[in-house]
């Protein structure tokens, strides 16, 4: 339906407000609407009272008790299990015992007090959580799983030498390989609490396939020998989201030009020196892979066709060996993960009073 003023003339007419408090929103929070903060980085909701906190949950979609009260046990369990191990911080006993609208008139007060300032933090867990439980899909995850690995299963090769992925026309050894089967959900909790924009941003590496090459050139042969036989879909991948850390693409097609039949020819170690910087924060310096994002097509158990994200990560024999060496592994990644997670989470605060 269109409404459309008949006047013709200069519309004189002016905004009518019955008082100044009316539309009492802080400007904080049009910054989130309008000038691209993050709610993660600003939590003034402005409310006033209970009712106003019933209407605001119901309009967010959480509309019944049940609902905000495993959002809230979630949060809960995140925050203590992941958030705060190994620290001497702690939730006060007063906040765990506050439900969702009361956890927002507590955030709303505007004070600097612990408890007002958990409920804040506590608050935007919960956001976090909200999205990583509904935009969940895990109909579609299971898939996708189950045609990746129907892709991949006629052309893993073990022998004596080792694993191989081929077929009578081309074989590339490989060091291990493995698929990741959904990322666990506090994972995604994380990810989500460091993302500089929306929460509602999607998550790319639910479904994961890891290669581990001898060196750069047996990785871009093994993508080429990925696209030839439709292992992934080329056309389905996603640029913006694909990767590489490993060498500059002038570079590799230099590496290549020095060969007339590749296929006969190992570069052990040789083309380890040519590399690019990593673009993610919480990455090791020295994880140089490439990342190739594909969203698989698939049909769910229930008949639906949508599209299901699923990560490959090619890395070489070295720069796996020397994250082994030197420990900067997924562990140490998760730990600089939640260091900035909890950086954000805190950040005008008081909280920070553990290590």
């Amino acid at each position: 339906m269109r409404y459309r003023n008949n006047v013709t003339k200069t519309d004189r007419r002016i905004p009518v407000i019955s008082d100044p408090g009316e539309l009492n929103i802080p400007w904080r929070t049009l910054q989130t609407i309008i000038a691209g903060r993050s709610l993660i980085d600003t939590f003034e909701l402005n409310i006033d009272n209970l009712d106003e906190a019933y209407k605001f949950l119901d309009s967010y979609g959480v509309q019944n008790s049940e609902d905000g009260e495993k959002l809230l046990n979630t949060a809960l369990e995140y925050v203590e299990n992941v958030l705060l191990k190994d620290t001497r911080l702690g939730l006060p006993e007063k906040t765990i015992g506050l439900t969702l609208p009361e956890l927002m008139l507590e955030a709303s007060a505007g004070s600097k007090s612990a408890i007002s300032e958990w409920s804040c933090v506590l608050l935007k867990v919960c956001h976090a959580v909200a999205h990583a439980q509904w935009t969940r899909d895990e109909d579609a995850q299971n898939a996708a799983l189950i045609k990746i690995k129907a892709r991949l299963k006629p052309f893993i090769i073990e022998s004596q030498e080792g694993i191989w992925i081929g077929d009578d026309g081309c074989r590339i050894p490989i060091v291990e390989y493995n698929v990741k089967a959904r990322k666990k959900f506090f994972r995604v909790v994380t990810k989500l609490l460091l993302k500089e924009g929306n929460l509602s941003a999607r998550i790319y590496d639910h479904i994961g396939v890891r290669f581990v090459t001898n060196d750069i050139f047996s990785a871009i042969l093994l993508i080429k020998f990925l696209r030839s036989r439709h292992i992934f879909m080329y056309a389905n991948v996603l640029p913006q989201k694909s990767k590489n850390s490993m060498a500059e693409f002038h570079q590799i097609e230099a590496l290549f030009a020095e060969f007339s039949t590749p296929i006969q020819h190992t570069v052990m170690g040789e083309s380890e020196g040519i590399s690019s910087a990593s673009k993610n924060p919480y990455s090791s310096k020295e994880y140089k892979m490439i990342k190739i994002i594909e969203r698989i097509l698939v049909t769910t158990s229930s008949g639906r066709k949508v599209f299901s994200p699923c990560e490959f990560q090619i890395l070489t024999k070295q720069t796996y060996e020397s994250l082994s060496k030197k420990q900067a592994n997924h562990a140490a990644y998760e730990k600089r993960q939640i260091k900035g997670v909890k950086n954000r989470l805190f950040d005008g605060t008081s909280l920070l009073g553990g290590p």
